[in-house]
């Protein structure tokens, strides 16, 4: 299965290492990409100082832009996407299994708060 777990962030430099640490210790199994949406704060450089794999917006396009982006990832790199709805990391059974899904794409919240 390929399934990208899209993680939007716009000024996360407090959160993004949480964010990314603690989706990879409970779905390593799936891949995932930071967009950084135009951030102004360190968002990019703790992504790059970290290996995490990243999108890196220019300016901030806002969440749809940032989806957007990730979406254009995912049929640049021959992913089949299927648009999921929103995860929280907290809330493991919105990760899919798999044995029970045929999804590819799934996106996530920027934040929560």
């Amino acid at each position: 299965m390929k399934l990208l777990i899209i993680i939007p962030a716009y000024n996360e430099a407090g959160s993004i290492e949480r964010v990314v640490t603690e989706l990879k210790s409970t779905v390593p199994q799936y891949d995932y990409l930071v967009i950084n949406d135009g951030s102004k704060d360190e968002t990019p450089e703790i992504c790059r100082r970290n290996g995490y794999k990243l999108l890196d917006l220019p300016v901030n396009l806002g969440l749809a832009g940032a989806f957007q982006g990730g979406v254009r990832y995912a049929y640049e790199k021959d992913l089949e996407s299927y648009l999921r709805g929103e995860l929280r990391l907290s809330e493991s059974n919105h990760i899919p299994s798999r044995e029970r899904t045929t999804e590819y794409l799934m996106l996530g919240l920027r934040t929560v708060r």
